[in-house]
């Protein structure tokens, strides 16, 4: 059943030992703090840590307030450490040394538990002595959860020592340590008649008021566990995880679509550049390509101009050549025809004969070496004379005259058709055509010397 007073106790002290459990619960006034209720069980068996501590928490079925528990059971006992080395070392690494010399005698990992210590007055030179209680993290841990399930929370651990040596602090070590053996040996609580139990309980419960009294306590020997939070808190703790979570995420998610849109519109326009600059190389190939097809054109159109140029040129020279072959041919006949008679010239195509007479072999053989000579120049190949006797005891003879540049086309004299006699043609240009002269000079000559 409740208790007839339903608000919840201001503080609740747990009492545990071996053979003696009790929950005190503190109330709290307008004016001062004061014990409440006191409920206790003796043990008969000896049980441990965790399952004391929940009986003692169900000896009354109210919600219990903020817990302290105490017991001498907790690991308690006095160390000693050069001065010069508390002097220079930190607190932490002053509590590493003390938990790995406390490890020895208590059995508890260093590495694995929490350590509360005061200096204490110590009668050695040279030497700093330290009260220490060291308790198991792990079971520490373990009565918090259990705690805050019950919907209340672990606010310290202490060995009862631990007021004793704040209340003392004047006595000497022996005094101290005496004090100490007196807690670990304890009184046998079940020699004691329940009342008694209940008086001293009440006493030693009034006692430890100034320390409950303050926000922080006043002894450096009471261990806090870490903070485990309710059911509640945790849930809240998760949820506001959670929502942090949730809006870096989509913050996050945010950001990382902002950075693949733009990233995304970079390789877009790169990839248009480099479209663009694909088609651009194209173009730059395909115009260079032109371009050297049009230099090679244009070298080709300036070889075929010079080319053309000296043709023209080779032509000018060649027709002013040929417009003049003629007249040096009839300067030459006329100048080394000597005894010998032209009888007429004939063109036929390339090739002109003279034909004629002379009064001897020799002198038609010499007439043909000084055309030769005379037309070289000229451009005409002279062949040697074709001489035969006549019935009249003359030498006729054909002396062949060839053009080295024949295939050219002139345009100022139409060449000869074959078999063509050009001393017979009759035209209206006859009179200005000087071998037509000249061929009927040697037709007259020629008859002459036959009559």
């Amino acid at each position: 059943m409740r208790l007839p007073f339903t608000k919840r106790p201001y503080h609740t002290m747990l009492w545990v030992s071996d053979n003696l459990v009790a929950r005190v619960d503190y109330s709290c006034s307008r004016t001062n703090l004061r014990v409440g209720h006191i409920a206790l069980k003796k043990l008969e068996r000896e049980k441990t840590l965790q399952e004391a501590v929940t009986l003692a928490v169900g000896l009354v079925p109210n919600r219990p307030g903020p817990i302290s528990i105490l017991s001498p059971s907790f690991w308690t006992d006095f160390l000693t450490h050069p001065a010069d080395v508390v002097s220079i070392a930190r607190p932490d690494e002053l509590a590493q040394a003390l938990a790995l010399d406390a490890e020895i005698d208590s059995g508890v990992s260093a590495f694995d538990s929490k350590i509360a210590f005061k200096q204490c007055e110590s009668d050695e030179v040279g030497n700093v002595r330290f009260c220490v209680t060291q308790v198991s993290r792990t079971v520490l841990t373990e009565l918090a959860h259990s705690l805050r399930a019950a919907g209340t929370r672990l606010q310290f651990v202490a060995h009862p020592f631990a007021f004793d040596l704040t209340c003392d602090l004047e006595q000497t070590q022996e005094e101290l340590e005496a004090k100490l053996n007196a807690w670990n040996v304890e009184v046998k609580f079940h020699d004691r008649e329940e009342a008694l139990c209940r008086q001293w309980l009440d006493s030693f419960a009034g006692g430890i008021l100034p320390f409950l009294s303050t926000k922080t306590q006043s002894t450096s020997l009471l261990l806090v566990p870490e903070d485990i939070a309710s059911p509640k808190r945790r849930m809240f703790a998760s949820v506001a995880m959670a929502s942090v979570v949730a809006a870096g995420c989509f913050t996050w998610n945010h950001h990382i679509r902002t950075q693949i849109d733009a990233t995304t519109s970079a390789i877009a326009r790169i990839e248009q550049q480099q479209k663009n600059h694909v088609d651009a190389t194209n173009s730059i190939k395909k115009a260079t390509a032109k371009l050297v097809q049009l230099r090679k054109e244009a070298s080709d159109t300036e070889q075929l101009v010079s080319n053309a140029q000296r043709l023209r040129q080779r032509a000018i020279n060649l027709q002013v050549q040929r417009s003049m072959r003629w007249s040096l041919l009839v300067d030459a006949l006329a100048k080394h025809a000597g005894e010998c008679w032209v009888r007429r010239i004939v063109a036929d195509g390339d090739r002109t004969s003279v034909l004629g007479l002379a009064p001897s072999n020799a002198q038609a053989h010499e007439f043909a070496m000084r055309l030769e000579s005379s037309l070289r120049e000229a451009g005409w190949i002279v062949a040697p004379a074709i001489t035969h006797l006549t019935t009249n005891g003359l030498y006729e003879f054909t002396i062949s005259i060839c053009a080295t540049e024949a295939n050219i086309d002139w345009k100022t004299e139409p060449a000869a058709k074959p078999n063509q006699v050009v001393s017979t043609e009759a035209t209206d240009d006859r009179a200005r055509n000087p071998l037509a002269k000249i061929d009927d000079m040697l037709t007259i000559a020629s008859s002459e010397a036959l009559r």
